[in-house]
């Protein structure tokens, strides 16, 4: 046989190889060649809108409170952190979901529905107004502060006004368009800034909190109607009020219990450090704890404005045609979350000292070691939004409820008894591990649901639970 021969044969084996088996780098060639669809563009376009302006939104309070602290005394912040979970409690037990229930619903980009739904956001914005006004003197009386009987009133004005702001918002997060959504947020947080900077260098105290608190609402809503497509008026469709009561029902159940086992623990310390201490001393040192506990909630901040705006409203939308494709997206999503729950909660854990040493004047130093313990809770407490919001997509929100009251038995009965112990350093103990219980509730709901997630989840866990563990053992020693 000729050379020749033997090449075109050798060529012809080697042609009908690769016609029998794709070879190793037609793989590669593939990956290489993937272009994102649609969905993927208008979700990446999502996540750095909504990675900005939480950043962006983030630094712009962080910023206000760190100038406020060399402006306003402590128990400014101390009492701020009574009127914030006086507000998120009226908020909190007349949650409606009305945002969520926009996203999630099929009709919500309908003219009727959006206007039922701004009907009943006007209503319940007034009826809290109206609450907060009746419960400013009683409050003032149990918490042995005058000026609450003044304070409550002048900041529920932000839920009044916030009441009448457009349906936009959340009908642009309902298609991941967030550009818009961040620019409103974004102003709105300066025109605050602005607003609280002013007043507190004018006149330093707590009104200053006060004032920049009203300012963002009226700012958002304002601007909440320059976005608009066209402005929302008065409804009452039958269909749309049920579907929106409905949704209500669950998430009121989910976030009143949420108030309890959240903003109650600055009810309880107020009272318990009241008693101890004294009113003003008390508020001192409630105004520290105060600032770490919003340093520590950076992380689950940043968390929970990128599942609600990114991933709810993908994972419905996907939920809606197939499961399938809605768990690969949960999945892609639990690496993502976790890389960055890891990231920024080591990184508050860690350097919680230097954190606190480089941004809050020294009056503020105890803050350091609290900080290091509330982010364990924060760490934790991401872990749980993701379960929660895929869930939630399939409206099962007992889970969330029931977690919630886990964590408000754990409040109730374990924070006391911690303080009782070791005064406040045993509370924030008990605070940092209010998260930890509740993270097995969500598993529970995986397993009953999707039990194909559940080693995952797991896994997870496990990994957050070491980091926390090896960051917070000088503590204990």
């Amino acid at each position: 046989m000729s050379p020749h021969a033997v090449e075109s044969l050798t060529d012809k084996e080697h042609q009908a190889g690769a016609q029998r088996r794709p070879g190793a780098f037609s793989g590669l060639k593939r990956r290489l060649a993937w272009r994102p669809g649609e969905r993927a563009r208008r979700a990446l376009r999502a996540g750095f809108w909504s990675g900005t302006g939480f950043a962006t939104s983030q630094a712009l309070r962080m910023g206000r409170a760190v100038v406020l602290t060399y402006v306003l005394p402590e128990a400014a912040f101390g009492v701020w952190r009574v009127l914030s979970s006086i507000q998120a409690g009226l908020q909190m037990v007349s949650d409606l979901g009305i945002g969520p229930a926009i996203i999630q619903n099929p009709r919500g980009d309908e003219r009727e529905f959006l206007d039922t739904a701004f009907t009943l956001q006007v209503a319940r914005g007034v009826v809290l107004w109206l609450i907060s006004c009746l419960v400013a003197w009683p409050c003032s009386i149990l918490l042995q502060n005058p000026q609450l009987a003044w304070l409550i009133p002048a900041t529920a004005l932000s839920i009044l006004i916030g009441g009448f702001a457009s349906t936009a918002a959340w009908t642009l997060t309902r298609r991941m368009h967030l550009r818009p959504v961040t620019i409103l947020n974004i102003s709105s947080e300066v025109a605050g800034a602005i607003v609280a900077l002013v007043w507190g260098w004018l006149s330093p105290s707590v009104w200053a909190l006060v004032a920049g608190a009203v300012a963002v609402s009226v700012a958002n809503v304002t601007g909440s109607y320059i976005i608009a497509e066209r402005r929302n008026g008065f409804a009452w469709e039958t269909h749309a009020r049920r579907a929106l009561i409905h949704f209500a029902v669950g998430t009121l159940l989910s976030t009143a219990t949420w108030f309890i086992a959240s903003q109650g623990e600055g009810l309880l310390l107020a009272d318990r450090l009241t008693k101890a201490l004294g009113t003003d001393e008390a508020m001192k040192r409630l105004g520290v704890l105060s600032m770490a506990l919003m340093l520590a909630s950076t992380a689950s901040a940043a968390a929970s404005q990128m599942i609600s705006q990114v991933i709810y409203p993908s994972i419905s939308k996907a939920m809606a045609s197939s499961s399938a494709e809605a768990l690969g997206q949960y999945r892609k999503a639990r690496a993502l979350v976790l890389g960055l729950n890891l990231a920024m909660s080591l990184t508050l854990m860690l350097g919680s000292g230097l954190i606190v040493e480089l941004l809050l004047p020294d009056k503020y130093r105890e803050a350091g070691w609290m900080l290091r313990l509330l982010a364990v809770r924060s760490t934790f407490e991401v872990a749980q939004t993701l379960p929660s919001v895929l869930l939630m997509s399939v409206a099962k929100l007992k889970y969330a409820v029931i977690a919630n009251c886990v964590r408000v038995v754990m409040l109730v009965v374990g924070v006391p008894l911690a303080f009782a112990a070791n005064g406040l350093e045993g509370a924030v103990w008990g605070l940092s591990v209010l998260s930890l219980p509740t993270a097995a509730v969500f598993v529970w709901g995986l397993s009953r649901h999707y039990p194909a997630l559940v080693r995952g989840e797991l896994g997870v866990l496990a990994v957050l639970a070491t980091a926390a563990a090896a960051c917070t053992w000088p503590l204990v020693r």
